[in-house]
């Protein structure tokens, strides 16, 4: 199933591909796809997904903004590695800390509350760990698409 999902999102991104831009935005969506579903199927994610979308929304960026990416990935990195049970996955924080880099704060807001307020909706009688990469993918896709 997971194959499935993976090709026809893959395919619909393809056909939003108007340029060297749009194709930037579609790899690093691919990507998160992929993320959100190894989150939803283990609750597990696999760490170089966020190193591999780094270069790829920031391909145009300065070095100033590459930086601060890398630097927000090590000190996650850092962090869990000293924390017990954190209340949140670093997989999430992670692609929460790079969109914020790409898209600034305002427009993370409004796609963070979406893929909580998703991730509530289709939880309502919540008894355990929520997988909220499959949320936030989500959302970054509907809000992509909307604009």
């Amino acid at each position: 199933m997971q194959v499935l999902v993976v090709e026809v999102a893959g395919g619909w991104l393809a056909t939003t591909i108007t340029g060297p831009a749009t194709l930037l935005a579609v790899a690093w969506l691919y990507l998160w796809t992929y993320a959100a579903l190894c989150d939803a199927a283990t609750q597990t994610f696999p760490g170089i997904i966020s190193w591999l979308s780094l270069p790829v929304l920031f391909w145009s960026a300065g070095p100033l903004v590459w930086g601060l990416g890398a630097l927000w990935l090590l000190g996650i990195h850092f962090i869990w590695l000293h924390l017990s049970r954190p209340l949140i996955g670093d997989g999430d924080l992670e692609f929460i800390g790079l969109y914020a880099l790409a898209f600034g704060v305002q427009t993370t807001a409004w796609w963070l509350l979406t893929a909580c307020l998703l991730a509530l909706l289709h939880h309502r009688q919540f008894s355990g760990r929520i997988a909220l990469l499959p949320y936030l993918t989500i959302s970054a896709l509907g809000w992509w698409l909307w604009s």
